[in-house]
């Protein structure tokens, strides 16, 4: 980089070069990124969020967790030892004020199978007041609403961390961050 006479910066490569270079750090640093999140989301695998469930006083959150399930969601065989850690969560910045409202326990399973059994009975919470959800990165939620907001999408879901939709033309995508609509109605 050199100075010219009038003061103004000079850069010893054309502003194509340039251009090129520039393009190509910004597409290694969205794949480093893509990279992290799916890292992110795989140490989340035995997660779940149950949303409107709340701790009794003094009661270990392990507790109320497992009886959550075995009462609401009918999974009988599920106990507090399935269950690794359990804490209620603060609602995340991209939450509306009333899901930051509404109070969330994090719970990690010590199997897979037991979790996958959880999450397929959430059926029965249609209606109420409860949910239960993948723990989801924060990238993936983003990409979620993005994509629950566009005209062009009729529908979206999450299984095991990936991100699914079925488009107004019946076509179901496996969709990534920052991938456009555009590009999932040309795949």
């Amino acid at each position: 980089v050199m100075r010219s006479r009038r003061g103004s910066l000079e850069t010893s490569q054309p502003a194509p070069e340039v251009a090129a270079e520039l393009q190509a750090v910004r597409t290694e640093t969205r794949e480093l990124l893509l990279a992290s999140n799916d890292n992110e989301q795989y140490s989340r695998r035995n997660n779940l969020r149950l949303c409107g469930v709340k701790s009794e006083a003094n009661e270990d959150c392990r507790v109320t967790a497992a009886r959550f399930i075995r009462d609401v969601l009918h999974v009988t065989d599920i106990t507090d030892e399935d269950i690794e850690v359990a804490h209620m969560t603060a609602g995340s910045a991209q939450s509306t004020s009333a899901q930051q409202r509404r109070s969330t326990m994090l719970v990690r399973f010590c199997r897979r199978d037991r979790r996958d059994r959880v999450i397929r009975s959430r059926r029965i919470l249609k209606g109420s007041h409860f949910a239960v959800t993948e723990d989801l990165t924060t990238l993936n939620i983003k990409t979620m609403n993005r994509l629950r907001n566009h005209e062009r999408v009729r529908t979206t879901w999450s299984w095991n961390g990936k991100i699914f939709a079925i488009l107004t033309n019946g076509k179901k995508v496996s969709v990534r961050p920052f991938q456009t609509v555009d590009e999932l109605f040309s795949v």
